[in-house]
């Protein structure tokens, strides 16, 4: 006879297969709503999977999970479920500028701006979100000329958008205007104070530029609070601690 635990397993593993979760894709749903709520994008992440095979047409959950997986550090995937949504006729605005992050987190820039570059989008802030990912992939191709482009067109379509503020405040930096990207960065956090990219210039911007290490920390400290998932800060913060430790 096999000893009580494996009985147990055994039983579990045999229910599972056989579906006796019965959950149905608005509890699943709902559930992955509270672990986002609770910040916790992996537990939900597991949710929202659940919730997307018993329902693969809902594109409120693909949606979800395409935003999920792209809090918890998993572009690739999110760029996978963008593109079912792009598919199932889902609209642009939603879709377009995430796909254009994903793309950006994985890598694919020359994909990015072939497939996007002379895209535009009717509202604002999705004109800026797509403009500002077409900006960060052109200074990765070491295009300066079309980043300060795109820059320009997301910052006109919104002109308080914290994520292109803080690309202008980065590219200011590395012309050497520390001050002035200081100021550019403020202005992003006063727009978005949970913008973990934000805090990440700041840190950098006053540890590497200004010279104030205890700044800097605190700064890239709340970049790694408000997005624990954002490995940047945690870089930021290794490359601060063998700083002070030569």
């Amino acid at each position: 006879p096999h000893p009580p635990a494996l009985r147990l397993i055994s039983v579990c593993v045999a229910l599972a297969l056989a579906g006796c979760g019965r959950d149905s894709p608005e509890v699943l749903l709902k559930s992955g709503e509270t672990f986002i709520a609770k910040n916790d994008p992996v537990s939900a992440t597991v949710q929202l999977k659940a919730a997307l095979q018993l329902q693969p047409e809902s594109t409120q959950v693909r949606l979800l999970l395409a935003r999920t997986l792209l809090q918890s550090g998993d572009p690739a995937s999110a760029v996978v479920e963008l593109q079912r949504l792009r598919e199932q006729g889902h609209d642009a605005n939603e879709v377009v500028p995430l796909l254009a992050t994903a793309l950006l987190g994985a890598g694919n820039l020359k994909r990015l701006v072939t497939q996007f570059d002379a895209t535009q989008l009717p509202e604002p802030a999705a004109m800026a979100a797509l403009k500002t990912s077409l900006a960060s992939a052109w200074v990765g191709l070491s295009n300066r000329a079309k980043a300060d482009a795109a820059l320009a067109q997301a910052l006109a379509a919104s002109p308080t958008f914290a994520p292109a503020l803080t690309l202008q405040a980065e590219l200011v930096g590395d012309g050497g205007d520390i001050d002035g990207a200081l100021v550019l960065v403020d202005k992003a956090l006063a727009a978005q104070p949970d913008l973990a990219e934000a805090w990440y210039a700041k840190g950098s911007l006053l540890a590497f530029g200004k010279r104030d290490i205890v700044g800097g920390k605190a700064a890239l400290e709340k970049a790694q609070a408000v997005n624990r998932f954002f490995v940047p800060a945690y870089a930021g913060l290794a490359s601060l601690a063998l700083r002070e430790k030569n």
